[in-house]
């Protein structure tokens, strides 16, 4: 049995056990109550103990922590008696961790755990903690701003992506016709990174280990073959070796350790062939690389070419091949 909803899913994540957390702007969910967000069995049935209630306003990004914690964003205000306004943090079983509050004044529209434990979170907000940041901001592990970081955007601030040297790639930080812009890590404009195309509309970036950057979205490039699909350069320049287009709005990617990139949006035809609302792509132009060593105590993970680039992996070994542990 599949969950049934009320109204728009706008965001998914999948936790270690095979459940699946859903955040939209839903009222019900497979006929229960639910304002918002929900967690499904991996059977597609209510996990009827996970109720937290975010109100009022919409469900945007979600992701799962690597401690099972689970961080969410979007235009929701409270929780019970709490104010969470953009953002908030839940304990695992679905009640609100107090611990986490950023105490922001506007709505999060994308929200980016790194693997330092500190929180990117991108929207539309003039404060946080009682500072001023406009629409870009990087939090301590508690929800308190981190002041190291002071971007330098003007617009509202869409999907990024942190990069493995730092540098973060974000969409709609700035006026004008580009949108995409990359910062250092400290917040400033890196001035290498120019995209001399009109790419409005970016949806969701799929960065690869050979630094070039996966894009989907709404936009179309004028001139060239791509089409709500598009692949940079580590310099932001198009990549024309990739060609792969759409015939209707991208708005989701995901890339498989293989290199293979999944594609969700509202297309019937994806390069070239019949496709409704999801396809598969090959990475014709460059081939995923990994190997994997346990050499004594020591672990050597390879990855390279079109293999995803990740913010946290955890590994499980078995010495008598019975017990395991990590």
């Amino acid at each position: 049995m599949l969950g049934v909803f009320s109204a728009e899913v706008k965001c998914l994540a999948l936790q270690t056990n095979g459940q699946i957390l859903v955040g939209g702007s839903f009222t019900s969910l497979s006929g229960q109550s639910r304002k918002n967000i929900g967690r499904l069995n991996a059977d597609g049935t209510l996990d009827t103990t996970f109720n937290p209630g975010p109100d009022p306003g919409l469900v945007r990004t979600l992701a799962v922590l690597p401690d099972g914690k689970i961080l969410m964003s979007g235009t929701f205000v409270t929780f019970g008696t709490q104010f969470r306004q953009g953002i908030a943090r839940l304990n695992p079983n679905g009640s609100l961790d107090t611990n986490f509050n950023a105490r922001l004044s506007g709505s999060v529209l994308y929200v980016l755990p790194q693997a330092d434990g500190k929180v990117l979170a991108g929207g539309s907000f003039t404060q946080i903690g009682g500072q001023s940041r406009t629409n870009f901001a990087r939090l301590n592990s508690d929800g308190s701003l981190d002041f190291s970081f002071n971007p330098a955007v003007s617009g509202v601030v869409y999907p990024h992506v942190v990069q493995p040297d730092g540098k973060i790639i974000v969409d709609g930080g700035q006026a004008g016709a580009t949108h995409i812009m990359r910062l250092n890590a400290d917040g400033s404009v890196d001035p290498t990174f120019v995209v001399p195309m009109d790419c409005d509309g970016v949806a969701s970036f799929g960065p690869l280990t050979d630094g070039k950057i996966l894009m989907a979205g709404g936009f179309t490039i004028g001139g060239q073959a791509q089409s709500y699909l598009a692949k940079l350069k580590a310099d932001g320049t198009l990549d024309t070796n990739f060609t792969a287009g759409a015939n209707n709005l991208a708005l989701a990617l995901a890339i498989q350790p293989d290199g293979k990139i999944l594609v969700g949006g509202l297309f019937s035809s994806l390069a070239g062939a019949s496709r409704f609302y999801v396809g598969r792509l090959n990475n014709t132009n460059t081939s995923a690389v990994q190997s994997l060593k346990l050499e004594n105590s020591t672990l050597t993970w390879t990855r390279g070419g079109g293999s995803p680039e990740i913010w946290h992996a955890s590994f499980e070994y078995s010495a008598d091949g019975i017990s395991c542990c990590r």
